[in-house]
């Protein structure tokens, strides 16, 4: 199932927004297709800092030359291990979904993009400057090209409209229970300099129905406003002001409805922002919780070596009384040896959590990572990560990557190496915290790619875990291929055995799964995607597909 983005607007009638869908795709894909003119750019390198689901953050953004819709790879050790598409900026920060993987990113890993004529005249890294593999920007062997992905780098123009629409359907069949069924439209529009104008726009919709299955169970339907909003800026771009819903990639504000304005120059960076949390229930415009802040930014860049600090401060109010105030520091050192990242947040705690026992300050929200390249074969990694609350991404929820989001919080160490020009091995230790109590795990990972047949990858995790409550092992195994151009299959699948220590009952879990990914005409993009989960007392289908065009 296609999980929601955290923050939307108001729920409307579905059909409502499919016409509105329909006639405004025609509309702007008219001015789209009129509006000639392609943008020069450059190869340009940064850093991943930090992983969030299938959401990948980048220490890059606007004034590097990144642009929303714009496809990055991100390489280890010289090669493309997956491909990223860029869905929201700030000045100097990108958040990005995964469009196709070998294997995800992890912190640290190179991005490879080419960056637009400077916005704000700061100039990106280039890739030979971060000894990355500069030749050929060709996607990774066997990575998957899923609907919506862009097969031109250079395909953006500034001064014309952009997007896609697209149409998906999911069945989920628990046998022997009730399942449902969900017809969704989505329209994602960006421009840069609309009609020659100092204006920039986004607008990301989606609307969606779900019939029932369980007999006298009522259909419900919603469309959602992700974002919507417009930047207006100076011609250099170092300044700029956006209006409307849009993210903040800073401290722990989100999704917010209101007014950002933001200073970039070579150095330094400034902003001030104002808004407010949509409602959570129903993703409707809200004036109940309020948020203020601002921050400050200096980076500084010495060859292939890059750092940024970013502080500031937040104050929430609910319903006009304090919610939270608190201030915030973000930091990164980037070099092709070295990567760290660091981000913190300070509480000021008055009123009602002084009265509840809260001490004056206190630390929150803690997450440090970083990755070391020993040799070019071999690296360590390490971090530890205490934030309450993080905004996952999945494009689709299996029980390994709901066994990964539930352990997120706590420290980690571990080492990757290549054996052998196809095959990297890699063994990390996780200690968890948090609602599930003490979790520790072991796990070791292989992962054959680019092999010759078939530009065929395959990988295989284990994991052996102990906590508190449970124990027991987690085997997945996968393996892909792209038999002809664009198109690409995949199977997949895995076991989970976990035994309750007080009861010494034992449970078993195993599903398995095929992809099938095919892009046509440059501009069409098809997806069918089947999973069946099933263990003890559970037996599930799930199927999806679909359908993606490009303007």
């Amino acid at each position: 199932m296609v999980p929601e983005p955290a923050v939307a607007a108001h729920a409307r009638p579905v059909a409502a927004a499919t016409m509105a869908m329909a006639v405004s795709v025609m509309i702007l894909t008219g001015i789209a297709a009129g509006v000639p003119g392609a943008a020069a750019v450059e190869r340009a390198t940064t850093r991943v800092s930090y992983i969030a689901g299938g959401s990948v953050y980048l220490e890059a953004g606007r004034r590097d030359g990144l642009a929303e819709g714009d496809t990055v790879d991100a390489l280890n050790d010289g090669r493309t291990v997956a491909r990223l598409i860029v869905r929201y900026l700030s000045t100097g920060r990108a958040v990005c979904d995964t469009l196709s993987a070998a294997r995800m990113p992890v912190i640290g890993d190179l991005v490879r993009y080419r960056a637009r004529p400077a916005a704000t005249g700061a100039a990106a890294d280039t890739a030979a400057s971060a000894g990355a593999d500069t030749t050929g920007m060709t996607p990774a062997p066997g990575a998957s090209m899923t609907p919506g992905a862009p097969t031109d780098l250079t395909a953006r123009r500034t001064g014309r409209l952009r997007g896609r629409i697209g149409a998906r359907y999911l069945v989920v069949d628990p046998r022997g229970a009730s399942g449902y069924s969900q017809p969704a439209l989505e329209l994602r529009l960006d421009g840069a300099n609309v009609g020659g104008s100092p204006i920039d726009l986004a607008l990301d919709v989606r609307g969606r129905r779900t019939h029932h299955g369980a007999a006298g169970a009522a259909d419900d339907g919603e469309a959602r406003v992700y974002r919507l909003a417009a930047t207006v800026h100076d011609t250099p771009g170092r300044r700029r002001l956006t209006l409307g819903r849009q993210l903040s990639t800073f401290a722990a504000v989100s999704l917010f409805d209101g007014a950002l304005a933001e200073y970039a120059g070579e150095r330094w960076g400034a902003g001030l922002f104002s808004g407010a949390e949509p409602d959570p229930a129903t993703w409707a415009v809200s004036g109940d919780i309020l948020q203020h802040g601002a921050f400050l930014m200096r980076r500084g860049r010495d060859g292939a070596r890059r750092w940024s600090v970013t502080t500031g401060g937040v104050a929430s109010f609910d319903h006009g009384q304090v919610n939270r105030q608190y201030g915030f520091v973000q930091g990164s050192w980037l070099d092709p040896r070295l990567s760290l990242f660091l981000a913190e947040e300070l509480d000021l705690n008055t009123g009602w959590k002084r009265a509840i026992g809260d001490p004056t300050l206190s630390l929150t929200n803690t997450f440090l990572s970083g990755r070391a390249q020993l040799t070019r074969e071999v690296s360590v990694n390490a971090g530890y990560d205490n934030r309450r609350t993080v905004r996952l991404y999945r494009d689709r929820a299996t029980p390994e990557t709901e066994f990964d989001d539930r352990h997120r919080q706590g420290a980690w160490a571990g080492i990757s190496a290549g054996l052998a020009e196809h095959l990297r091995v890699s063994a990390d230790g996780r200690w968890s915290g948090g609602g599930t109590g003490d979790h520790r795990s072991l796990s070791a990972s292989a992962e054959a790619y680019r092999l010759p047949t078939l530009q065929a990858d395959a990988r295989w995790r284990s994991t052996r875990f102990t906590g508190a409550t449970s124990r027991g092992w987690m085997h997945v195994a996968g393996i892909g291929a792209r038999p002809w151009g664009q198109t690409r299959v995949e199977l997949s699948g895995g076991t989970r055995s976990t035994t309750d220590v007080l009861s010494q009952i034992q449970t078993r879990t195993r599903w398995e799964g095929a992809d099938l990914d095919l892009g046509f005409s440059s501009h069409w993009y098809l997806l069918l995607s089947v999973q069946h989960d099933h263990g003890d007392g559970y037996d599930a289908m799930q199927w999806h597909t679909g359908l993606s065009r490009m303007f």
